[in-house]
């Protein structure tokens, strides 16, 4: 992701993707929590990929457990 573009608006655009049968789901990589949330907002995130591992754990720390995902796949 550029983060020079708000999550919002790739969101947006992938959502008239979608509406138009360009894109089937949309998902994000390396997300932190706040990003999910925000995107969550615009389209729902039907998938999440992040590094975990007994050595990495942020997506722990970044409260993505917390966070209620449900019917979200993760990619770890």
């Amino acid at each position: 992701m550029d983060p020079n573009v708000p999550i919002e608006d790739v969101a947006g655009a992938v959502r008239d993707l979608i509406a138009v049968g360009k894109v089937k789901h949309f998902g994000l990589s390396e997300p932190s929590a706040e990003t999910i949330r925000r995107a969550q907002a615009v389209q729902p995130v039907a998938a999440v990929q992040s590094e975990y591992s007994l050595w990495w754990r942020l997506p722990e720390a970044d409260g993505h457990r917390q966070t209620n995902f449900s019917g979200r796949l993760w990619l770890w």
